[in-house]
C-alpha cells in the first residue's frame, strides 16, 4: 500500500510541476467541492465531513484522481488513465483504480465548465455488477 501511496504522490508533484501551453478545458488540477451519487435505494452525500478531500489531475491525455478522510488513517481511493473530450461528452478509460471492478471500462459523462467550475454527471457503474447503477452529480473547483 504505501508502494502505491507513494507512487501516486510522485505522480501528484510531477503533473503539478509541469506547464502545458494549448490546454483544452479540463486541464489543470481541480478540487471537488460537492457530490451526489444516487442509486434506485440510496444516496451519498460528498463531503461526508471536513475531513473529505479529492484531487484531480488532468493532462493533455490522462487523468489521475486521489482522495482521502483525513481522520482516517488508509482511508483513500485512487484511480487514473486516459480520458477524451469531445464537445459537452468527457469519457473516462479506467487503466487503475483501487477498485478492480472499474478497470477497462470507459465511462462517459455530461461535462459542463464555467469559470472554475466544473460539473459532471452521468451513469456511474461497474461492468462486472449489472445491479450497480448509479448516477453521479460531481462540482468540482479547479485550483490551478
Amino acid at each position: 500500500m504505501k508502494k502505491t501511496y507513494y507512487f501516486l504522490l510522485a505522480m501528484l508533484m510531477i503533473s503539478l510541476s509541469c506547464k502545458t501551453e494549448n490546454k483544452n478545458a479540463v486541464e489543470g488540477t481541480w478540487e471537488l467541492v460537492s457530490a451526489k451519487y444516487t442509486s434506485p435505494d440510496t444516496t451519498y452525500l460528498y463531503p461526508k465531513s471536513e475531513f473529505d478531500h479529492v484531487i484531480k489531475i488532468i493532462g493533455k491525455t490522462h487523468f489521475l484522481f486521489i482522495s482521502q478522510d483525513t481522520s482516517r488513517i488508509e482511508s483513500y481511493d485512487f484511480g487514473g488513465g486516459t480520458y477524451t473530450l469531445e464537445g459537452d461528452t468527457y469519457t473516462e478509460n479506467i487503466v487503475f483504480f483501487k477498485y478492480p471492478g472499474f478497470i477497462g471500462q470507459s465511462i462517459s459523462y455530461n461535462n459542463q465548465i464555467e469559470g472554475d467550475n466544473w460539473v459532471m454527471t452521468g451513469p456511474l457503474n461497474k461492468k462486472e455488477n449489472e445491479d450497480f447503477k448509479w448516477a453521479m452529480h460531481e462540482v468540482w473547483k479547479r485550483i490551478e
